[in-house]
C-alpha cells in the first residue's frame, strides 16, 4: 500500500509538471486563424545529426498531416592527441562526415494537443565513421619501445548504409501561432547493420589482427542506431 501511494504521488507530480509547461509551449506552436494550413514553412534546424534546412507544407487538413523535405550536415576533422609513454603520443585523424537528405511524414494524432509522430527514410553518401593513427616519434607500450617507423600508418573505418530508417516524437503544430514556429523532436535513425575495414602497415602485419575482424563485425552489429533530438525554428510563408 505504501509503494502505490508513492506511484501515485509521483505520476501526481508528473501531470503537475507537464500541465505548468503545456501553456508555454502551446503559446508557441497553437495555430492562427490568420494563416491557411495549406501555407508553406521553411526552417533552419539545429540537431545531433549537424545543421541543416527543411521545408514542409500540410497535405491533409482531416487528417493533420504532413510532408517535409530537409538536408542535414555534420563533421568532425579535428585532429587529437593521444599520451603513448614518456614523452611519446599517437597522433589521431578522426574522419567523420555525414550529410542527410531526407524526406518524411508528420502526423498529428490528437486534434487539440501539439504532439506528433513522423516517419521517413534518407540518403547519406558517407555512412562511415573513419580514424588515422599515426606517430612522428618513437612511443612505448608497457616497456616495449617502438620507432615511428615500425608503428607504421593504420587506418580503421566503420561503415554503414547509404539509405536510412527514421521515425521520431515531437511537440509543434503544423501552422505556427505567429509566423515563426518551434519544433522540438527526438527520433532515431536506421542505420543497418555496419561493416569495419582496417588497412595498415609497420608493426601490426605481424600480428594477427586481420583474423580478429570477422568477430570485431560480429560484436559491433548491434550499433545499427543513430538518436537523434532535434530543435527547428520555422517561417511561414505567406500565400501570394
Amino acid at each position: 500500500m505504501a509503494s502505490m501511494g508513492i506511484k501515485q504521488s509521483i505520476l501526481g507530480c508528473i501531470l503537475t509538471g507537464l500541465s505548468s509547461i503545456y501553456p508555454a509551449l502551446s503559446q508557441l506552436v497553437t495555430p492562427t486563424a490568420g494563416f491557411p494550413s495549406s501555407t508553406l514553412r521553411l526552417g533552419v534546424q539545429l540537431s545531433t545529426a549537424g545543421i541543416g534546412f527543411q521545408a514542409e507544407k500540410q497535405v491533409s487538413a482531416q487528417h493533420r498531416l504532413s510532408a517535409r523535405l530537409g538536408v542535414s550536415y555534420l563533421a568532425y576533422r579535428k585532429t587529437i592527441q593521444v599520451a603513448a609513454g614518456e614523452g611519446s603520443s599517437l597522433t589521431v585523424y578522426p574522419d567523420l562526415v555525414l550529410g542527410i537528405a531526407q524526406a518524411s511524414l508528420k502526423w498529428h494524432p490528437l486534434r487539440q494537443y501539439p504532439f506528433y509522430i513522423a516517419a521517413g527514410g534518407g540518403y547519406t553518401g558517407r555512412p562511415s565513421l573513419g580514424v588515422t593513427l599515426l606517430t612522428k616519434d618513437k612511443i612505448t607500450f608497457g616497456g616495449l619501445e617502438m620507432k615511428a617507423e615500425d608503428l607504421g600508418i593504420v587506418n580503421a573505418s566503420v561503415r554503414w548504409h547509404h539509405v536510412l530508417g527514421y521515425a521520431a516524437l515531437g511537440v509543434g503544430r503544423p501552422v505556427p501561432r505567429r509566423r515563426i514556429g518551434v519544433n522540438v523532436e527526438l527520433g532515431c535513425y536506421y542505420l543497418g547493420t555496419p561493416d569495419v575495414s582496417l588497412n595498415y602497415e609497420g608493426f601490426l602485419e605481424t600480428t594477427t589482427i586481420q583474423e580478429q575482424l570477422p568477430k570485431i563485425r560480429q560484436n559491433i552489429a548491434g550499433y545499427r542506431y543513430l538518436p537523434s533530438l532535434t530543435i527547428a525554428l520555422t517561417y511561414v510563408i505567406p500565400p501570394l
